[in-house]
């Protein structure tokens, strides 16, 4: 049974909005990647959007990354603009060197619990998918007088135990899946192969093998983006 993010979806022709962002453009890191690239499988993390989107992006990002949570904000939008065409596939990519071997060795790791945070999540998709949006939005939310800062390992995992919990599962089993470990190192491994130079960072867009590394201010050029150098159409 395919898993979705169900949205209300406008029914705008996606291709019927491109005019009207030709002046939105800005510039981004881009590339394509020179061998084949790996696909992430539908059931394998969640889609927001539909899995019978005419495009369907997949995303890498981080649960401690500022640009990730602004990009996030805009998802929703961006499928709506686009009248269902264009869906996300989320992919928790944390940039912590504990789990992410494509990551350069340093003194400090600022990423540190990136990658607990993203075994965390995955751990409530596996086990309760219907929990993940509720999860995934809170993780991104909440912000005090200095602005938004990511949740601390171990009150993420308190709120998704408390989910887990209402959908009658365990955390700590939910956690000892076996396909967590499989994504993280899927998930990795398009990261580093869609690295070019000092050209890379997150969050990541994935389209057969092109990857953009968007610099977009709202959903609209984020859109843009998206159409004019993602997906290949001008």
């Amino acid at each position: 049974m395919k898993r979705k993010y169900f949205l209300a979806i406008v029914p705008v022709a996606l291709f019927a909005v491109i005019p009207l962002l030709t002046t939105l453009h800005r510039s981004c890191f881009r590339g394509t990647a020179v061998e084949p690239l790996p696909e992430v499988p539908e059931e394998s993390v969640m889609t927001m959007g539909s899995d019978d989107a005419g495009y369907v992006i997949t995303l890498l990002f981080d649960y401690q990354c500022s640009h990730c949570r602004t990009l996030h904000q805009m998802l929703p939008k961006v499928v709506e603009m686009s009248g269902g065409d264009i869906a996300f596939r989320l992919c928790p990519t944390p940039l912590s060197t504990r789990c992410n071997p494509y990551i350069p060795l340093a003194d400090m790791d600022p990423f540190e619990g990136s990658c607990e945070l993203a075994r965390t999540a995955l751990a409530v998709w596996y086990s309760a998918p219907e929990r993940f949006p509720e999860f995934d939005d809170w993780m991104f939310s909440g912000q005090d007088m200095t602005g938004w800062h990511p949740r601390p390992v171990a009150e993420a995992q308190a709120y998704a135990g408390e989910l887990l919990a209402a959908s009658s599962q365990d955390l700590t089993d939910a956690m000892n899946n076996p396909m967590i470990s499989d994504a993280i190192a899927l998930h990795t491994e398009l990261l580093g192969r869609t690295s070019a130079g000092n050209a890379g960072g997150i969050p990541r867009l994935i389209f057969g093998q092109r990857w953009l590394v968007p610099k977009a201010d709202d959903a609209e050029s984020l859109l843009s983006d998206i159409v004019s150098q993602l997906i290949g159409k001008e």
